[in-house]
């Protein structure tokens, strides 16, 4: 049975080492930051496909408004296709 050698072995170096924790911690501050969220999202209250199934209508209604950027809209219709 052959065991680990040392030159076997993926090392880091150092600063590699300090550049990814730094990047880590960097990351979470920045996620954490104790601002309030921009918008809360919409909700689908009603989907239709054509004939074809190549588009697609949604109805979405906001879930709650936020004075971040502005006034919401309070109903939207999305098209795709």
């Amino acid at each position: 049975m052959m065991g680990w050698r040392s030159e076997n072995r993926a090392t880091l170096s150092p600063p590699f080492f300090l550049c990814i924790c730094f990047g880590l911690i960097c990351s979470y501050v920045v996620a954490d930051d104790g601002q309030s969220n921009v918008g809360f999202g919409y909700t689908i209250s009603n989907v239709n496909n054509d004939s074809s199934g190549q588009s697609l209508t949604a109805n979405l209604n906001l879930i709650k408004s936020s004075s971040v950027f502005g006034d919401d809209i309070k109903h939207l219709t999305l098209n795709a296709r």
